[in-house]
């Protein structure tokens, strides 16, 4: 199979490396120029090091082709702005990922990305006025994650 991944932060770049056991080959569509990817430097490396993945620098997804499965992308540069089709079996998107949690970080604590620390009940806890301490319930994208709490279920 040969599958595409769109984005460059660490969730795109980590995952692609999973993709590559399920693979031939695993392309990552960048939208930056060639050699800025928005992740850490260690995935960075093993992505770049890894035979089976692939990048396509300057480009953004244009469309998915197929009906009931996908068949093709049409990639677009977005410098130059030529379109082209690809073969595809596949497309994981990894984009938007940045925490929109600006309005409670002087309330819960939060890690260096913005994610709200939480406990195993998806709580957090923080300094209301008046000196009391209380539950803070956070879900979703927003909440840090160890990394095995992100991983494929057994």
């Amino acid at each position: 199979k040969e599958i595409y991944v769109l984005g460059a932060g660490d969730q795109a770049i980590e995952e692609s490396g999973y993709l590559t056991h399920f693979a031939k080959k695993v392309t990552v569509i960048v939208l930056h120029e060639k050699g800025h990817l928005d992740c850490n430097e260690m995935a960075a490396a093993e992505a770049y090091a890894n035979p089976k993945i692939e990048f396509v620098w300057n480009t953004t997804l244009q469309e998915i082709l197929g009906d009931e499965e996908v068949r093709g992308l049409i990639l677009k540069n977005v410098v130059s702005g030529e379109t082209r089709e690809v073969r595809a079996d596949g497309i994981f998107f990894f984009v938007g990922m940045v925490p929109q949690t600006e309005f409670v970080q002087n309330v819960v604590a939060c890690d260096a990305k913005g994610y709200i620390l939480v406990n195993g009940n998806q709580c957090s806890r923080h300094l209301c006025s008046g000196g009391l301490h209380t539950d803070f319930f956070a879900s979703g994208g927003h909440r840090s994650r160890r990394r095995s709490d992100c991983r494929y279920g057994k």
